[in-house]
């Protein structure tokens, strides 16, 4: 009997702990969460009211300020999200990069900055499409990073 009221004990100190409690319980579960103030509306008198929406976590980053590092050998910076766009350069494992956008699994990892157009290309990028194009990235004479995410 004893060894109940150390479990009831138990999980009246876990609920009181964390702020969201589910009782999976069957027998004694309406006392408990009645004790616990619990109660709630539907068909079952042991049913757990719903938590309030959960509050900002201080640990959330600012959108653009996501941090995350490369798992890689060696990952190519492209000119757009796509591997058909030129590569500005490639970051090595372990390296870090400040998150700005994510799109369709890509994410930018810089602002847009001068991409050297000179005849039509850029002088920017070191592999593959070099065109100084929309559809390579390149527009206005501008080109921002982007990493396979």
């Amino acid at each position: 009997m004893s060894l109940i009221f150390v479990g009831l004990g138990a999980l009246l100190l876990l609920a009181l702990l964390k702020r969201s409690f589910r009782l999976m319980m069957g027998l004694g579960g309406g006392m408990i969460a009645a004790a616990l103030g619990l109660q709630g509306g539907g068909d079952s008198a042991t049913a757990p009211r719903r938590s309030p929406p959960a509050e900002a976590r201080p640990w959330e980053t600012a959108p653009g300020t996501e941090r995350l590092w490369v798992t890689t050998d060696r990952l190519h910076r492209r000119t757009c999200p796509s591997t058909e766009c030129g590569s500005v350069g490639r970051l090595a494992l372990g390296e870090g990069v400040t998150v700005r956008e994510i799109q369709n699994g890509w994410a930018r990892i810089s602002d847009s900055y001068d991409a050297a157009c000179r005849g039509g290309d850029s002088g920017m990028v070191e592999t593959g499409n070099a065109a100084c194009t929309p559809d390579n990235g390149i527009e206005g004479g501008r080109l921002a990073e982007w990493v396979s995410a």
